[in-house]
């Protein structure tokens, strides 16, 4: 009798050891499945400004993780960041056209002889280089301005909105390898959006 009540109690405690290890398992195996933090792109301000006579969008963005972006331009990574702002009369009625579109564009790398970081656009000569990723990022990415239009082809108090789409995303990919995996995203990080109305 008493070999038989040993007999169940040592099989109780064998089952409740292996049920906590299970248990212990699949939590460390959750665990280790858990997706990392994402890359994210931040607007950080978005002002409409007049220069001389023409109408301005000044913004900035920047990412939530600086080591993150600086670890793919160590491997060799071409980043682009893609800033599309368009200008429409707001309408209640019918779908509203865009006046203005205009596209910035410039590409993040890292030059492996010299360590530095480099920014380059298109409308620009010389590049902007520093080693320091963040200074680089604060004088550039931190202050952009696109052009939209001349102020005298705006209508008095009439609505007008402001559209911003910033898309990150690697620089080497081939057109062709983009279209036939089109499952893919090639992101660095999720595109942003933002818009504003105002009243001229």
């Amino acid at each position: 009798m008493r070999l038989h009540i040993r007999s169940i109690f040592l099989c109780l405690i064998l089952t409740l050891t292996a049920a906590i290890g299970l248990c212990t398992g699949a939590q460390a195996a959750a665990e280790d499945t858990r997706p990392s933090a994402a890359q994210q792109l931040e607007l950080d301000s978005f002002v409409l400004d007049t220069v001389d006579d023409k109408l301005v969008l000044r913004f900035g963005v920047s990412v939530s993780d600086l080591e993150m972006l600086k670890r793919d331009l160590r491997e060799g990574s071409a980043i682009n960041l893609t800033s599309t702002v368009s200008l429409s009369r707001r309408s209640s009625f019918i779908p509203r056209g865009s006046l203005v579109s205009i596209e910035g564009l410039s590409t993040l790398q890292m030059d492996p002889l010299t360590r530095e970081f480099i920014l380059t656009e298109p409308d620009r000569k010389a590049p902007n280089r520093n080693k320091s990723l963040k200074a680089l990022l604060d004088s550039t990415w931190s202050r952009m301005v696109l052009p939209l239009c001349r102020l005298n082809t705006l209508e008095h108090d009439r609505e007008y909105v402001v559209a911003l789409d910033v898309t990150l995303r690697h620089a080497d990919v081939p057109p062709w390898l983009s279209k036939t995996l089109f499952f893919w995203s090639w992101d660095v990080a999720p595109p942003i959006s933002y818009s504003m109305t105002f009243t001229f």
